[in-house]
């Protein structure tokens, strides 16, 4: 059996130890998460979609584009995310 002395030091070494890595797991996190953040900052690349364009005879016209490109353009409609109605044909 353990001997009463030796459990009351061992008691307060165990909790120490615990105390200290948690402190240190928690910095680690801290550390990884501000990675993490300032990584897709970074590799946030502009999203390609479909730019619909009012036409000045009528009709509209589709074309791929970033979103930013296509709010510049002077006839600009509207911008989807979705760029399957650039590549659908439509009937005449």
């Amino acid at each position: 059996m353990i001997n009463r002395r030796k459990f009351q030091r061992i008691i307060p070494a165990f909790l120490a130890f615990l105390l200290f890595c948690g402190i240190l797991f928690s910095k680690e996190s801290d550390k990884n998460q501000s990675g993490q953040d300032s990584g897709n900052s970074k590799s946030k690349l502009p999203v390609q979609g479909c730019c619909r364009i009012k036409m000045k005879g009528g009709g509209y016209d589709y074309f791929t584009a970033t979103e930013e490109e296509c709010a510049t353009h002077k006839q600009f409609h509207s911008f989807l995310k979705e760029r399957t109605l650039c590549f659908e044909s439509f009937p005449e």
